[in-house]
């Protein structure tokens, strides 16, 4: 595995479950019994826009197993000269290696915390004062790029270590828009739900093509996660600034402050956390990074899941648990092993902006 991944969306398997049309939550054509893997039903998919622990600047200290033999521009590393080739060949214009690269330097001049003290905690103030930063980010715009770069530090946006994980993710998925559009975006748009292909008939640039369609229509939480944490509104804001600072010409058209908010916002909840794998109890485990992968957010949650997940690389794997009925809705597990009490779950879920409503929280609701 790459010290980077930033995959194109592949399929490897796709027989029984309906996920062509990103509308609708998938469900399935044909009755699926319990335990099916993938080789025999499902699908591994690769995510479309991620971030993990990548870049090492002058100072950094390698991780051990890390070879320093296989990099590009001194600062990406790879465990083998094929993963680096397999990156080189997904960003054939170089844009994605220098923009990362171009950020490792410029948040080394940017780290820091952020004030909260102008952010207000009152909901219809905070309201008045998002609206009035948002605009400010295009006379900050106007200003800085006539200054000399000399002169530019000065203005630069503070950003801390979260808000940088962050910049990796909305980098990523900036070089995955400009690709995909130099490669003709358009092809899936006004097509109808019935005529859409599955994944495993497409091309893995089609495949890419059709993620991006599926991520233009997420749901973003900006909004819901601004009210809930008002800091986050400076957060932003200074994502904006940092992400606009650091990128390439070609990437201009997809740098507006709207995108750049639903980038985040898409990611809030439909983000799936990568981390290491458990090999015995008690043990913690240490969290890699995220990726969002299109397709399969739109598996929705029940505390009584039929699928669960389980990360294989870079990708996830879902399989049955139970047997599952042509019509039935594929839902999994955002979080929960089921054991825990009505009021927990109900509470845990709430940091996605919903309330459950699957058939066993309404149970147990109406049994208290």
């Amino acid at each position: 595995m790459a010290t980077i991944e930033l995959c194109p969306a592949l399929t490897e398997k796709l027989i029984s479950v309906q996920i062509s049309c990103p509308l609708d939550t998938p469900k399935v054509q044909n009755d699926l019994p319990s335990g099916l893997q993938e080789d025999d039903l499902l699908q591994k998919i690769s995510p479309l826009f991620s971030v993990e622990k990548t870049v090492y600047g002058a100072g950094d200290v390698l991780p051990k197993k890390r070879s320093p033999r296989f990099r590009l521009l001194d600062k990406i590393y790879f465990c083998s000269d094929a993963c680096r080739s397999q990156f080189k060949h997904h960003d054939s214009d170089g844009t994605l290696a220098s923009t990362i690269c171009a950020a490792e330097e410029l948040y080394l001049k940017c780290a820091g915390e952020i004030s909260e003290k102008d952010v207000p905690a009152n909901e219809t103030e905070l309201l008045q004062v998002f609206d009035r930063k948002w605009d400010s980010v295009k006379e900050w715009g106007a200003r800085v790029f006539r200054m000399k770069p000399s002169k530019r530090p000065h203005h630069y946006p503070t950003v801390t270590a979260d808000d940088y994980a962050e910049i990796r993710y909305v980098i990523s998925t900036l070089h995955n828009l400009a690709r995909s559009k130099a490669q003709d975006q358009s092809q899936f748009g006004g097509v109808s739900a019935g005529d859409i292909p599955f994944l495993e008939s497409m091309t893995p640039d089609e495949a890419m093509r059709f993620e991006i369609e599926a991520f233009n229509i997420l749901q973003s939480s900006e909004m819901d996660k601004v009210k809930r944490y008002p800091y986050l509104l400076e957060s932003y804001v200074n994502i904006y600034k940092f992400v606009r600072l650091v990128s390439p010409e070609t990437w201009l058209p997809f740098v507006t402050p709207q995108n750049i908010r639903d980038i985040i916002g898409r990611n809030l909840t439909n983000a799936f956390g990568t981390w290491s794998d458990v090999t015995q109890e008690g043990e913690g485990r240490e969290y890699f990074g995220f990726g969002v992968y299109p397709s399969a957010s739109f598996f929705n949650h029940s505390c009584d899941n039929n699928l669960k997940k389980k990360r294989s690389g870079s990708g996830y794997e879902f399989t049955t648990l139970k047997e599952i009925y042509p019509g039935e809705e594929l839902c999994i597990s955002y979080g929960l092993n089921g054991g825990e009490k009505v009021a927990e779950r109900q509470e845990f879920l709430r940091e996605w902006f919903f309330s459950c409503g699957c058939k066993k929280c309404d149970f147990e609701l109406q049994n208290l």
